[in-house]
């Protein structure tokens, strides 16, 4: 799922190819061993469930994953609704599904697809890294837009305030640079850091909950996949589990 990059373990994506350095932790879940067929679109059909008449399970801490409501292993306590997410690359006569790469208290890592293979990460940070000295660790500031501006490299395309489960947050589409962006750590030696990756685009909506600076992204997993126009699919994909969050 990953690769070493110097000191720091960044997440570029979940299962990211050997071009797209992300981190030193070891793999989280084997790759799916079924095939999918081709799809013409990223883009799943309109969903038909209803949310509410779906029963809560656990989220596997990692393996297949099927559509659902699910409660998960992230603090603060959240959960969260899997639907057509799961059609996208799906052969027919085949049990459409995704999977869970991460499932713990600080980072949650899902992902859709195959051919063109789309994720949602959700990341809690208690310190960041202050953007003006590499390294240090700050408290999440109250501002946490302004501290995303001013990580080297991330270029800022858009900015709108949002909410996520009843909470205010602020939704950015951005994209980083020729470096490697770390966000903060985790306090574990296999995977000290976790962030993005250079050259990357993603939807990055920042949430503060509970003291708890939270960092939810969407994006591609592909390098190739990383352009705006696949970002924008990538949003209308996973953007109805971002909605469907719940704080516990």
């Amino acid at each position: 799922m990953a690769t070493l990059v110097t000191t720091l373990a960044l997440v570029a994506s979940g299962c990211a190819s050997a071009t797209n350095p992300v981190s030193s932790a070891p793999a989280q879940t084997a790759a799916p061993t079924h095939v999918l067929a081709p799809s013409p679109t990223m883009t799943p059909p309109p969903s038909t469930s209803q949310p509410s008449e779906l029963l809560e399970s656990a989220l596997p801490e990692s393996g297949d994953l099927f559509p659902g409501r699910y409660t998960t292993n992230f603090k603060p306590a959240l959960t969260l609704t899997i639907d057509h997410q799961v059609d996208i690359d799906c052969a027919p006569g085949y049990r459409c599904r995704g999977d869970v790469d991460v499932n713990s208290e600080q980072w949650l890592d899902l992902e859709f697809g195959h051919d063109h293979p789309v994720e949602i990460m959700v990341m809690g940070f208690d310190q960041l890294y202050d953007p003006k000295h590499p390294g240090k660790k700050i408290d999440p500031p109250a501002d946490l837009t302004a501290w995303v501006a001013a990580l080297p490299g991330v270029t800022i395309a858009a900015q709108t305030p949002v909410k996520v489960g009843g909470v205010t947050a602020t939704q950015l589409d951005l994209r980083t640079g020729d470096v490697d962006v770390p966000f903060g750590p985790t306090g574990l030696t296999d995977l000290p850091s976790l962030g993005f990756g250079a050259h990357q685009h993603r939807r990055v909506i920042l949430v503060r909950k509970a003291g708890t600076a939270i960092i939810i992204g969407l994006g591609s997993i592909k390098p190739g996949d990383d352009t705006a126009d696949r970002l924008a699919n990538a949003n209308e994909i996973l953007g109805p589990i971002v909605d469907s969050i719940a704080w516990q």
